[in-house]
């Protein structure tokens, strides 16, 4: 139990670091990616009775690397958290899906996971998340969007 409180606070930590000491860009789906902001965050708040919100978030790293980060964070203990995080490059005026993962975890109240992914220079991605949480058969699901980010 303390091993999870430290590691639930080291995390917390870390993302309110991590949005002080950058330039943030909240961005939605419908913007026009003339974003050359290094970081997109995304959260989208559920509050029911197990979900509390998802956030996914891609930054670029180099001319050929982005990270990106997903957590699902949940209002209590659920039976299994579900992370899904879905990269998309954007070409020919349309984003499509280049590479996707999907976590689980059992008994748990969250999850997050960061990735390193390796991407063609000279193109858009952002980020998609799906995030739930279920117990005693109910799911709640939040799906979220960065804006797209521009490697080059």
């Amino acid at each position: 139990m303390y091993r999870k409180m430290t590691i639930t606070v080291s995390f917390i930590f870390a993302v309110i670091m991590m949005l002080i000491c950058t330039s943030v860009v909240y961005a939605d789906t419908s913007e026009d990616d003339i974003n050359t902001s290094k970081k997109i965050i995304a959260t989208e708040a559920l509050r029911g009775t197990y979900l509390s919100e998802g956030t996914v978030a891609i930054s670029r790293l180099s001319s050929d690397e982005v990270h990106i980060m997903g957590v699902t964070d949940c209002a209590r203990t659920s039976d299994k958290v579900y992370l899904q995080l879905y990269l998309e490059q954007k070409k020919n005026g349309a984003y499509g899906t280049i590479r996707s993962w999907k976590f689980t975890r059992q008994n748990a109240d969250s999850l997050a996971k960061g990735i390193d992914v390796l991407v063609p220079s000279g193109y858009y991605y952002r980020l998609r998340g799906y995030h739930a949480a279920e117990c005693n058969g109910i799911r709640e699901s939040v799906t979220t969007c960065t804006g797209g980010v521009m490697v080059q």
